[in-house]
């Protein structure tokens, strides 16, 4: 990818005497800014998501509870992410009070944070390499204009993203801009409109010359 920031920053090692893991860690960073989080599915390293410690195996990356426990608690977060030998996935649910999130593929999302309208105004994404989407945590208000195919897809509140340090098949999900570059601030929908429009226009141009 061109243009874009590459950052995993929180590393998925197990906890240790105690202490918190780099998921857990994570998982407390996100919940101190108001993300709801959710433990889910972990990859096996072969071919399956399980549930965690265990060979049962789930319908590829899910919530290991109901999406209504998503919390902020910090002794909630600690008790799902620190006991296991085989450590959950980190999942974040999208709310109302602090932000949802656009699906988008992953070349547009290149080029869309390239442009000058997002550069100028950018909010936090995260990219999931297994199936090229790119996450844009966006403001709850306002409503993206429809977008052509299933390049790009506005999530519903109550919706959940996988979080870094997730590991996917072959990788991890890592953060193309983080949130603490950003201030934890999510980008206006409507900015994210144009800069998708605009990438949309500049992509079918350059193939159109091509």
């Amino acid at each position: 990818m061109t243009g874009t920031t590459m950052v995993a920053e929180h590393e998925s090692t197990e906890a240790e005497d105690g202490k918190a893991s780099g998921v857990e860690r994570a998982a407390q960073e996100y919940a101190a800014h108001g993300w709801l989080v959710l433990p889910g599915s972990t990859w096996n390293g072969r071919s399956q998501y399980v549930v965690p410690g265990q060979s049962k195996i789930t319908n590829g990356l899910r919530p290991l509870e109901p999406r209504n426990y998503a919390t902020c608690d910090s002794r909630v977060i600690a008790k799902w992410f620190r006991p296991a030998s085989v450590l959950p996935s980190v999942l974040l649910r999208t709310s109302v009070d602090t932000f949802v999130a656009v699906s988008v593929e992953h070349t547009l999302a290149d080029k869309a944070i390239q442009t000058s309208v997002f550069q100028a105004s950018p909010g936090p994404v995260a990219f999931r390499p297994d199936t090229g989407r790119a996450y844009f945590c966006t403001a709850p208000a306002g409503v993206l204009d429809a977008m052509p195919g299933s390049q790009v897809d506005q999530m519903k509140p109550g919706d959940w993203i996988p979080a870094p340090p997730t590991h996917v098949q072959g990788s991890s999900v890592y953060w193309w801009i983080p949130p603490w570059s950003v201030d934890w601030s999510p980008v206006n929908v409507d900015v994210l409109g144009k800069a998708l429009r605009l990438a949309a226009t500049h992509r079918a141009e350059s193939a159109g010359t091509a």
